[in-house]
């Protein structure tokens, strides 16, 4: 059974004025949140612990030369943010080429701002990755591009697919590795697939808007489509937008290109639909332009030093190093293993962020309001929640031209399910056709299944009696808390296989759970119940700081 986070969504008749007032006791709540904090304290201690206590046995190529002022060695184990961390430190003259050249076009030429970013995007990414990649980008959105001017969305999601397959199979994945020179350990090569993958997404929501774009315009000279009362209203109506503003960005092939290269945005993302960049790069430009760039100057230092303190920590919390030591990870204690588990989830959320957060914020500077980087997951406890708030632009794609088209929310709990299944089949499919992916997928969507189940049954009448009519509030947010660890706990086991793969889960599997008596599985069940009532009470409070802004 999912919990619901306000007194509103429980159904509750018992509350008070105030609808995000905490039907909890200060006592009961300070309970919840020592009981938290103590929790993540403690699992951190065990995994600083442990990494002083066998980083003699360790794999020493995991480690590299810290900061010298901190005499100690850094765990570099993690190839992807490694690798970002020092791509970005090559970008940044680009990203403030970028940002000046913005600036002057903006004074002085704006109707030509999108094709000098198109030359300077070309320029940039020739000379950190080589003429080849642009080839093979260019190649990539002419084939799609092509078949956009068929009209039929499913013949872009044909050719969609079909183009994904080549970062999938072979004998693609061979002739991509020939145009990567001197990549020993293929870091290049994944840079290539996984910018790929990105602007096969961005290509295929040009052309989808594109095709819907086009309906529209035959639509208006007759009788109106039926998939104007289908869910696709308002995609529709971003073909209609006004393009009086600083330049006319529309549908054309050298839009296209200018939106898949636009630079900020190109190399990590986060992803923004192409209805959304169409009506932002056409917008006006915003009065206070002084103030605009003070606000996105400090958003830059927030960044960097997120981006500083994920390198500083990495000092002396090992916990990829240990989790690369398979040996290690049986040896370890329980509380280490569950410490190890919940630092991957936070510096992977960390390292998105700024990952996110510095090209979003260069972005910014162009008056574009790219999708926010990932929310702290130590608030959310709800399985939906982690796609919605974590990687926001994907989560915005998929339901925008894969649940929505499918029925979307209003359609019943089958129809739901339908759109839900087509897009984890999607996401197993864009990050890659492994059984690691695919194990985290499945657990993925049974985490998210089992959530709409819990809110199937909560609408019941006589559910909703008990809840309203005989339960207090208090009393069914405990429940809902009880009935949301199970779902929470699996959804922490799907992280711990993506992380590490499926040998990786076995461990945690077996340790956590096959060989846990039962005084080790409740301890984890009141550490998990507690973070998880926490995290309501954080969300609350965010909520109703939300609300007091806007009034």
């Amino acid at each position: 059974m999912s919990m619901m986070r306000t007194n509103k969504e429980m159904g509750s008749k018992k509350k008070s004025i105030d609808r995000f007032a905490s039907p909890l006791s200060l006592v009961e709540r300070w309970i919840y949140f020592v009981g938290a904090v103590w929790t993540v304290s403690y699992l951190s201690f065990c995994v600083y612990r442990d990494s002083i206590k066998y980083f003699g046995v360790l794999n020493l190529h995991d480690f590299g030369k810290g900061w010298f002022w901190l005499v100690r060695d850094q765990d570099i184990s993690n190839l992807e943010w490694s690798f970002w961390y020092a791509m970005f430190w090559r970008i940044w003259p680009w990203y403030a080429g970028h940002v000046a050249l913005g600036k002057i076009m903006e004074w002085n030429s704006p109707a030509n701002r999108k094709y000098i970013f198109l030359i300077f995007a070309l320029m940039c990414i020739c000379q950190l990755a080589g003429w080849r990649f642009v080839i093979l980008f260019l190649l990539h959105c002419s084939v799609m591009y092509v078949t956009s001017l068929c009209s039929s969305t499913v013949l872009v999601w044909i050719v969609s697919l079909s183009a994904l397959s080549t970062l999938n199979f072979e004998p693609f994945l061979t002739l991509m590795k020939s145009l990567v020179e001197e990549d020993k350990k293929e870091t290049w090569y994944n840079f290539l697939v996984t910018t790929l993958a990105l602007a096969n997404i961005k290509v295929t929501s040009f052309c989808l808007e594109k095709c819907w774009h086009n309906i529209n315009g035959k639509v208006t000279k007759g009788n109106q489509s039926k998939e104007l009362n289908t869910g696709t209203s308002h995609q529709l109506e971003a073909g209609k937008q006004s393009t009086q503003g600083r330049e006319s960005v529309g549908y054309s092939f050298i839009d296209l290109l200018c939106y898949v290269f636009y630079l900020p945005l190109f190399f990590t993302g986060p992803i923004l639909t192409f209805d959304l960049f169409k009506d932002q790069m056409n917008a006006p430009v915003p009065q206070n332009t002084r103030g605009h760039l003070k606000l996105q100057s400090l958003h830059l230092l927030r960044f960097c030093f997120w981006a500083m303190f994920h390198e500083f920590l990495l000092h002396f919390l090992y916990f990829n190093a240990l989790q690369n030591n398979t040996m290690v990870l049986k040896s370890v204690s329980r509380f280490t293993l569950m410490g190890i588990g919940y630092l991957h989830g936070q510096f992977f959320m960390v390292r998105y962020l700024v990952m996110f957060g510095l090209p979003g914020t260069i972005a910014n500077f162009d008056y574009l309001n790219p999708p926010d980087g990932p929310k702290c997951i130590s608030y959310i406890y709800l399985y939906s929640d982690m796609w919605k708030f974590f990687d926001r632009g994907l989560y915005s794609f998929l339901k925008r031209y894969i649940y929505i088209p499918c029925g979307g929310s209003q359609t019943g709990i089958r129809r739901q399910t339908i759109g839900s299944l087509l897009c984890f089949l999607y996401i197993f499919y864009w990050h890659g056709t492994e059984y690691d992916i695919l194990l985290w997928v499945l657990l993925n969507f049974i985490s998210v299944f089992f959530e709409k189940i819990g809110l199937a049954i909560c609408s019941i009448s006589i559910v909703k009696h008990i809840e309203t009519d005989i339960l207090s509030a208090a009393m069914v947010q405990r429940i809902h808390a009880f009935f949301s660890v199970p779902i929470f706990i699996m959804s922490c086991f799907s992280m711990f296989g993506f992380f590490g793969g499926r040998q990786v889960l076995y461990i945690f599997c077996k340790r956590l759970i096959t060989e846990g008596t039962a005084e080790t599985i409740a301890v984890k069940v009141v550490i998990n119940y507690c973070c998880i009532q926490n995290a309501i009470e954080v969300n609350r409070w965010i909520l109703r700081r939300k609300k007091l802004k806007q009034s």
